[in-house]
């Protein structure tokens, strides 16, 4: 009884309340995790699936079981911020080019970019309710724009592949290369089938309008990305991607050549552990390479590391 008494209430305020009471409510139960729980169980009994959510870049829908990207939209929390200042920073100063977003979930850190003049921009997810949601998203809040998106997990090889889904956190979905459980019990993770490409099959129609700015969010797949990539990433102005060795091991790509790549390829970085808070702090290659081989080698040790890396030419 007192369910259904619930169930009635919500139902009214649903009804009766204006589009800024409900932002308000949602953003307050977004405020706590135990908060939105409620709200996701909520939405189960409505049979809720997808949800849209006000904000910095414009109304974004994403699914209501993800924990992680849109409560902290809902909270004024941008996806991807620094990454995505980093970004700006970059076009602004360096004036309209090309952009590839890979890894780019629902399309936080594709929409302020591709929102600047004359800009081209290639953004590529392999997640199919994540890639639902972009081509959306895209679509609604810079429909001018000239954006390729692509269905497609990124790697060192062309074809079809296993990928791992995160049932509540849909930034971690990735590609399955270990059976073995681990930190996340990945082993109970559901697993499909999706396409995967090179970075360098983007050359197929010429080379990209410079200036190049690439971002990489891909839980751990980086080094093999930069094994299938390396004309594009040679090619780049800049480079900003998240490491975790962890997940990198897990991977089994080869970092070395990750860094050989860098080194030969861009003059200074910056490199963070977590999310930074601040403009880079730009500092010589060589220390930035270091710094990553350092912490490849600490992947056991400390599983949870992670870190955010930028290096331009």
């Amino acid at each position: 009884m007192l369910g259904s008494l619930a169930r009635s209430a919500l139902l009214e305020l649903t009804r009766n309340a204006s589009e800024t009471t409900r932002r308000e409510v949602l953003a307050r139960l977004a405020q706590d995790r135990c908060s939105y729980e409620v709200f996701q169980a909520l939405g189960k009994v409505f049979n809720v699936r997808d949800i849209s959510v006000s904000g910095k870049y414009g109304v974004i829908e994403g699914s209501i079981a993800d924990t992680r990207v849109m409560p902290a939209y809902a909270r004024g929390e941008p996806w991807g911020k620094y990454a995505t200042a980093v970004l700006l920073d970059f076009f602004t100063r360096r004036g309209a080019g090309t952009y590839i977003d890979v890894g780019a979930n629902i399309g936080l850190t594709t929409i302020p970019v591709a929102r600047l003049s004359d800009m081209a921009v290639t953004s590529i997810e392999p997640g199919p309710a994540n890639f639902r949601h972009l081509a959306r998203n895209v679509a609604a809040n810079c429909p001018r724009a000239a954006v390729q998106l692509i269905e497609a997990a990124v790697l060192d090889h062309s074809g079809t592949i296993d990928f791992e889904l995160d049932a509540h956190n849909h930034g971690d979905h990735r590609v399955h290369y270990s059976r073995a459980n681990g930190l996340y019990n990945e082993a109970s993770r559901p697993i499909i089938k999706v396409r995967a490409m090179r970075l360098d099959d983007l050359l197929g129609d010429g080379p990209l309008a410079p200036p190049l700015a690439i971002k990489l969010d891909t839980q751990g797949a980086e080094a093999r990305i930069f094994a299938g990539g390396r004309a594009v990433i040679a090619g780049a102005d800049l480079v900003i991607f998240e490491y975790m060795p962890y997940l990198s091991e897990r991977m089994g790509g080869n970092m070395e050549l990750l860094t050989d790549l860098i080194e030969a390829s861009f003059a200074e970085g910056a490199i963070n552990q977590g999310e930074p808070h601040r403009i880079p702090n730009w500092r010589p290659i060589s220390e930035i390479t270091g710094t990553i081989s350092d912490h490849t080698g600490k992947a056991r040790a400390n599983p949870y590391l992670y870190d955010v890396v930028v290096v331009r030419k």
